[in-house]
């Protein structure tokens, strides 16, 4: 049943395999942890390759051969890259977490509803309280992948008012130099 369609037909959805398969390690949102592990992933396979190639590549021209340094240049790569990915991550939740706290809060009960957030103060909600703790900077990094469509909904949403806002300040002086042609 768990890997049923969530419509009311009885066919089977990949969809709702791969939106069930996600939430094995996300404690409920297909865009949880699980979204996290799939981007630490992806992240240190591609620093992977770039540094087991560019070390099986420098070592090669110098040593004549490459197969051990790629392993070690690619095992090296994997690690800087997910590391790098994990620490980008936490300073980026935590300036959401300054920037959006309501938002956050939202999204952090909806990761992990068994821990209570929507009970937290707003003065609860602070990047202190957070650092410092693995835990707790993973359960807000968390959030910050499943907050971020609605933060960028945000941020699209201030650009085109300050578009507008520009566009009119542009109309505005065009105006006024028209004028001092015309009087002139």
């Amino acid at each position: 049943m768990a890997l049923r369609s969530r419509q009311e037909s009885s066919g089977f959805s990949v969809m709702g395999v791969g939106q069930d398969l996600l939430r094995i390690g996300g404690g409920g949102s297909p865009l949880g942890a699980s979204y996290f592990m799939v981007r630490v992933l992806v992240s240190g396979t591609l620093s992977s390759a770039c540094l087991g190639l560019a070390g099986a590549g420098l070592i090669a021209t110098l040593l004549g051969t490459g197969a051990l340094p790629f392993l070690l240049c690619s095992c090296a790569g994997f690690v800087f890259g997910a590391i790098g990915f994990y620490r980008s991550t936490v300073v980026q939740s935590l300036a959401m977490l300054e920037r959006h706290p309501r938002l956050m809060q939202l999204h952090l009960d909806a990761n992990f509803p068994s821990r209570g957030f929507m009970r937290w103060r707003r003065e609860d909600l602070r990047p202190e309280r957070f650092r410092g703790s693995w835990r707790m900077e993973s359960v807000l990094m968390t959030a910050l992948l499943t907050a971020q469509p609605a933060i960028d909904r945000i941020y699209d949403e201030r650009e085109s008012v300050l578009v507008e806002e520009a566009r009119a300040e542009l109309a505005t002086a065009a105006t006024s130099e028209d004028r001092l042609i015309a009087d002139e």
